[in-house]
């Protein structure tokens, strides 16, 4: 004998009902313990735009302590005299949110030269970012090996912690010391340029000496907390101990060809310990991300 069903729109409407209520489980953050929710990358490093040209960021591991990065500060072509001035050197600079980064586009110019960049600011942890640069040489002639762009970091105008007028607290990997502080490398006044391995520009009055690699680092005035920055190959090093009160790592983009392309990344890590312990951490941030 058959079992009648007296109302079959009420065990569809049931069996509606529970399987919303399981697709609604499964899209439920937590509601299964399976499921391990990953931070966003402003839960771990907030961006925030300064101006035009200027980004402050702020490590929620140490949230008392802002930064400002100038990206970019500029472009240098064949040499120092060679370069996008500083009342107008961007045609157009855009920032958009693309899955939950930051990234910056843009266009710099110097006569018959010009690039065209694309910087993402990945964030890895709460004291860490990745900058994933892709540099285009959109002009008509190739690029020197000296050319590179300006990357400035400082810390913001209340972060008097990072502070740092006379290079006692700034670092740089020097080929006879290692990592030690610019004041044992040759301070000359507020402005300090050191090139990197080759890459050298004999127009550069004011370029001091050459560095192993691209690694500046500063020490917080107390020695306990430090901030670095290195790109994977950089053409400069800048360290500004005066009113700028600013350090430089300058990612090497030359030499290449006119409508040829270039990518690498950079890093800027803040932590407990000494500009000689953020060496070897950032070292292994390059090794471990530097094939991404």
């Amino acid at each position: 004998m058959t079992k009648k069903i007296k109302n079959p729109h009420s065990i569809n409407k049931l069996t509606l009902s529970v399987c919303l209520a399981s697709l609604l489980y499964l899209a439920i953050p937590g509601s299964s313990e399976a499921q391990v929710r990953s931070a966003s990358p402003e839960e771990l490093v907030k961006i925030a735009l300064k101006d035009k040209y200027c980004l402050t960021l702020r490590f929620n591991e140490y949230p008392g302590y802002a930064f400002n990065l100038w990206f970019p500060e500029l472009a240098i072509f064949d040499s120092d005299l060679d370069r996008s001035q500083a009342a107008d050197p961007i045609d157009g600079v855009w920032l958009a949110k693309r899955h939950g980064n930051l990234q910056v586009t843009g266009r710099l110019r110097a006569g018959n030269k010009s690039m065209d960049f694309k910087c993402t600011l990945n964030p890895l942890s709460a004291s860490s970012i990745m900058l994933e640069l892709e540099v285009l040489n959109s002009g008509q002639v190739d690029w020197a090996d000296y050319t590179q762009l300006a990357v400035c970091l400082a810390p913001a105008d209340d972060n008097v912690s990072f502070s740092d007028t006379t290079g006692e607290h700034s670092y740089v990997n020097s080929p006879d010391a290692g990592i030690s502080s610019i004041t044992s490398a040759g301070v000359v006044g507020d402005y300090n340029h050191y090139a990197v391995g080759g890459h050298n520009d004999n127009t550069d009055s004011i370029q001091r000496a050459h560095l192993k690699d691209g690694f500046v680092a500063r020490e917080s005035t107390d020695g306990k907390i430090s901030i670095s920055f290195m790109w994977e190959e950089a053409a400069r090093v800048d360290v500004n101990p005066g009113g700028l009160d600013c350090i430089h790592s300058h990612p090497a983009v030359g030499p290449l060809k006119a409508g040829d392309s270039k990518s690498l990344n950079g890093y800027i890590l803040i932590g407990d310990g000494t500009a000689g312990e953020h060496y070897i951490s950032m070292k292994d941030l390059i090794e471990k991300y530097g094939d991404k």
